[in-house]
């Protein structure tokens, strides 16, 4: 492929990426990703063969590289210890949700919408190379608890925090600085930490 062919593939992953994002995937038409990056159907087309293509790529495109980002931060070759690493980890996945505002608004529509299809292609095609690292990466962690357990706590406490943000601000009591990244990193590892070393061992 041409540069130019790169650079026009690109602009239109980009701009689809934001209206699937705020739109969804069924109210997105091509005609509409053509409007925004001022191409034809036809030239679409051309690079994509449909919607549906589209969008997986579009999915593709955003989650491939920031996957790749947090693989390296649990890969054993990182100078860092594990809990460090943990931390680490926590951190730079919850600033990825609150800050890339695509992303993180298309895996919510994919959790909410729970299209069986769409979320077989998520965690297979895209996730599941990250999900097996990060499993590997717990088994350091873990203690008594099952490492796939704790990689889904770990998980669940970071999209829980970056979901509840907005509402935060607004409870009474709630600690101004509870949106702090780097805080909830800290604390939520020593959490996890605990829990994955209190853990039943019949439970767990």
């Amino acid at each position: 492929m041409t540069r130019a062919g790169i650079d026009s593939r690109e602009r239109i992953l980009n701009a689809a990426g934001e209206l699937f994002a705020v739109k969804g995937f069924a109210a997105v038409s091509m005609r509409d990703v053509g409007k925004a990056v001022k191409m034809t159907p036809a030239t679409l087309y051309h690079h994509f063969d449909g919607k549906e293509a589209l969008y997986k790529a579009v999915l593709a495109h955003v989650f491939s590289t920031r996957a790749a980002d947090i693989r390296d931060i649990v890969s054993e070759g990182h100078s860092c210890d594990a809990h460090s690493r943990l931390e680490t980890l926590l951190a730079f996945m919850s600033r990825l949700l609150l800050e890339e505002e695509v992303l993180a608004q298309l895996l919510r529509r994919e959790l909410i919408e729970g299209d069986p299809e769409k979320l077989q292609y998520l965690a297979k095609e895209l996730l599941q190379d990250l999900f097996d690292d990060l499993h590997a990466f717990a088994k350091q962690l873990s203690g008594r608890m099952r490492s796939d357990r704790f990689t889904l706590y770990a998980m669940s406490l970071v999209f829980g925090f970056c979901e509840l943000q907005k509402l935060s601000r607004h409870l009474n009591g709630a600690d101004s600085d509870t949106g702090d990244p780097e805080r909830f990193a800290r604390e939520s590892a020593t959490l996890l930490l605990y829990g994955a070393s209190t853990a039943d061992k019949a439970g767990g």
